[in-house]
């Protein structure tokens, strides 16, 4: 999996709301399917391409935190 932290706009049908979606939000779903113990959900491998400074040290963090678990 290669994340990206700026990845789209989505906007909810149900009310017309528009929410950015970023690799993060990939990252800490993949992260809390690791915490669960859903390892056949989580890919083997996991990076980062962003160019976004902030928010690549945000997925880098939650990709360590799921390497951590993997390792435990």
């Amino acid at each position: 999996l290669a994340l990206d932290h700026d990845l789209d706009t989505f906007v909810d049908t149900r009310n017309g709301e528009s929410h950015e979606l970023t690799g993060y939000d990939v990252a800490v779903w993949v992260e809390q399917q690791a915490a669960m113990g859903k390892w056949n959900l989580v890919p083997a491998v996991i990076t980062c391409h962003s160019q976004n400074p902030a928010g690549k040290e945000r997925i880098v963090a939650a990709i360590r935190s799921i390497q951590r678990m993997r390792k435990g």
